[in-house]
């Protein structure tokens, strides 16, 4: 197997015609520029590699595939500037991200043996084929509980792949899905037993590999990806307006006004649907994330919240729509600047 460590956030390994990349940006993998930059590396190198036919992406952290994106960013728009260069035109980073993956002339698959929310969430959604752990795989869009929308291209994908009422259900219920719920909505391919995910995967990813030539770009050309031009200027569109809402910005800047607690690493999140198994993220690695590194301080802590330390019960039970705590939160006056540019 060939190993390649030309990447600070995530490791690249290639054996016949299957490359792995293992995500690997601790400690809970966020989805920062380094991460991004390392993603489009990776994808942009492999894209001329014809010796390459699958590429499966994994984590280095059986808790999480990727926890959520970097909300710091959106104070740092300077940021984007090197990653701009990179993504497809009419499309705002984190979108662009996505649409260079579903574009991908490779198959691209995921193994999700953690946790991926927001930006996370939407990765995993724009890989051709992902496959969960059964009792600890989850998956969420937890945007609307900061007062925005997707804004990398969940919305389009989430429509594209569960229909447009499951969709809304996802956007605006913003709970955490186990993959038994995952896979019977669209959401996953497959939800499998945890201890059968790397076999099935793997043996996937080789068979793929081994196919005569021509059939997987054959199929990648007949089972096109949809053209979601105008959708992603629509999602862009709403989650930006959504920053001028006072609401909004008060939930931005405080995380805590939306029901986050920063001194509480441990809340939990509660899963959609039922379960065959119990996973839990432990308090130790939990603790030491959320000390050690700045990004999981209070700006971030919404995000951060709805992936750690969560708790996906083993018995079968399904939340009743409504049951979740709601706060009447006073308004707060908007950010002193809007996302520009590229940002989304």
């Amino acid at each position: 197997m060939n190993q390649h460590n030309d990447y600070t956030t995530l490791r690249l390994a290639h054996e016949n015609g299957v490359a792995r990349v293992t995500i690997d940006n601790a400690p809970v993998n966020v989805l920062d520029v380094a991460l991004m930059t390392d993603l489009l590396r990776v994808l942009t190198a492999l894209r001329d590699d014809h010796s390459v036919r699958v590429i499966a992406f994994e984590s280095a952290n059986p808790d999480f595939f990727i926890a959520h994106v970097d909300m710091s960013l959106v104070d740092q728009p300077d940021a984007f500037d090197l990653l701009a260069a990179d993504i497809p035109d009419g499309v705002n980073v984190f979108q662009g991200l996505g649409e260079v993956l579903r574009r991908q002339p490779q198959v691209t698959i995921v193994k999700l043996a953690g946790l991926a929310r927001g930006g996370g969430a939407e990765f995993v959604t724009a890989a051709d084929m992902a496959f969960g752990a059964v009792g600890r795989a989850g998956l969420g869009q937890v945007e609307a509980l900061m007062g925005i929308v997707p804004g990398g291209g969940g919305t389009q994908y989430l429509a594209d792949r569960v229909g447009r009422n499951r969709a809304l259900e996802v956007v605006l219920g913003a709970g955490l899905f186990d993959a038994a719920t995952a896979e019977r909505y669209g959401w996953l391919n497959r939800a499998l037993p945890a201890e059968h995910l790397d076999a099935f995967v793997d043996g996937l990813a080789r068979d793929i590999a081994a196919l005569p030539d021509g059939v997987v770009e054959a199929a990648k050309h007949a089972i096109a990806p949809a053209d979601l031009s105008e959708g992603y200027q629509r999602e862009h569109d709403a989650w930006r307006g959504q920053f001028v809402r006072p609401a909004t910005g008060g939930r931005a800047a405080d995380p805590r006004r939306a029901g986050a607690r920063c001194s509480d690493p441990r809340r939990r999140a509660r899963p959609r649907g039922p379960v065959a198994q119990s996973a839990q993220v432990t308090e130790t690695s939990v603790g030491w994330a959320w000390r050690s590194s700045a990004l999981l301080d209070c700006v971030v802590s919404t995000w951060f919240l709805m992936v750690t330390d969560v708790e996906i019960p083993s018995t079968e039970s399904v939340d009743e729509p409504g049951k979740r705590r709601r706060r009447h939160l006073p308004a707060a006056s908007a950010p002193s600047s809007a996302p520009r540019g590229n940002t989304p």
